[in-house]
């Protein structure tokens, strides 16, 4: 028996808004997942793949617009010789959003409803199993409706929820997983790839979503691309996002100056294209500007994150009999009694104080 190629995604979200960017940047976001969707199913088309699945949240909300609507019609009957299958997911329940695409002329495409449902390919011995959402919440275990009907066949199936006992996103456990009869069990809502994992005989995975949305979604962004057969699964994470979100931490301890500070970032960004929060730590050698950084560097986006405290000393200066250090005589009195978290309270402050004093 052939293995059966597969192409698994989900959690694309097309109409999720980029927060935190400028509007003109949003705009640019909002086209590279539509770019990066068209990248998957053009390599999906390359490899050969026997279907491609998308378990859930298509859309951000279960509306969304005609573009977005006529856009995915031209771009699944672009590769119209292969199957696709799309679970409705909670952010996408079955409703207008689906009815719409559905109108549309796309032969090569099954929308799951909520009940369970199989498509077979008895020429290449392969069936497809879904069950999508019907509402926001649904609390029952919908994996728990599919069962394989031929032993014999290569069984996949395709839904969207999350790996918990209970819970309002479709709760899944690995019993139910097991359970199930697939050979492999696409899932989408985390928008994190955390491996291919087994449970009895099923394999199964997240493939995380297309591209990050925030600073929250770090990691590589792709789709899962192999085989599935009787024998097992060979399946990795291909990435192709169009940029990356990074957090980096620099610490400006050992620098003298601003500029030395701007140098150093500058040479932790080694990337243009991505999306940058810049977390700054150590103890500064002088007051950083706001937005200062985030103008010197060369990226799509750099947020600045500033932790840093200044290099103040608050024994030596409460020797001092100027204000500054009756100040500091004040936030040692008060740190002596502080909780931790109180105490890095009052050092940030006290930072503030002393750069104003001090004119920096």
């Amino acid at each position: 028996m052939a293995p059966i190629k597969i192409l698994h995604m989900a959690d694309i979200h097309f109409g999720r808004p980029a927060t935190g960017l400028p509007e003109n940047l949003r705009e640019i976001r909002r086209q590279e997942v539509r770019s990066t969707f068209s990248r998957a199913l053009s390599l999906a088309n390359d490899e050969n793949v026997d279907a491609v699945l998308i378990a859930g949240d298509l859309f951000d909300t279960s509306d969304t617009d005609k573009s977005t609507l006529n856009f995915l019609a031209g771009e699944f009957n672009k590769i119209s010789h292969i199957p696709v299958f799309v679970s409705p997911g909670n952010h996408d329940p079955l409703g207008s959003a689906y009815n719409e695409l559905n109108a549309l002329d796309c032969p090569n495409l099954t929308v799951f409803g909520s009940e369970c449902s199989v498509k077979t390919f008895p020429d290449k011995n392969f069936a497809v199993y879904g069950v999508g959402f019907d509402n926001e919440v649904v609390t029952e275990h919908l994996l728990g409706k599919i069962k394989a009907e031929d032993e014999n066949a290569v069984n996949i199936a395709v839904v969207h929820g999350e790996l918990v006992a209970s819970g309002v996103y479709n709760p899944i456990t690995e019993t139910d997983i097991a359970l199930s009869g697939m050979d492999y069990v696409a899932l989408g809502h985390v928008h994190t790839h955390l491996g291919i994992n087994k449970s009895g005989n099923t394999y199964y995975a997240y493939s995380g979503t297309l591209e990050g949305g925030g600073f929250d979604e770090c990691d590589e962004k792709g789709v899962i691309l192999g085989t599935v057969s009787k024998d097992g699964c060979d399946l990795k994470l291909v990435p192709i996002s169009k940029r990356k979100y990074r957090t980096i931490e620099v610490d400006v301890t050992d620098t003298a100056t601003l500029q030395e500070i701007i140098e150093k970032v500058k040479s932790a960004v080694d990337n243009a294209d991505d999306l940058y929060k810049i977390v700054l730590t150590g103890c500064r050698p002088e007051r950083i500007p706001p937005d200062v950084i985030e103008n010197e560097i060369d990226a799509f986006f750099v947020k600045t994150k500033d932790q840093t405290r200044g290099a103040y000393n608050l024994e030596e200066l409460s020797a001092d009999y100027s204000i500054g250090g009756i100040f500091a005589r004040n936030v040692l009195e008060r740190m002596a009694s502080a909780t931790d978290d109180e105490k890095n309270d009052l050092l940030r402050a006290a930072d503030v104080v002393f750069d104003i004093l001090n004119d920096k």
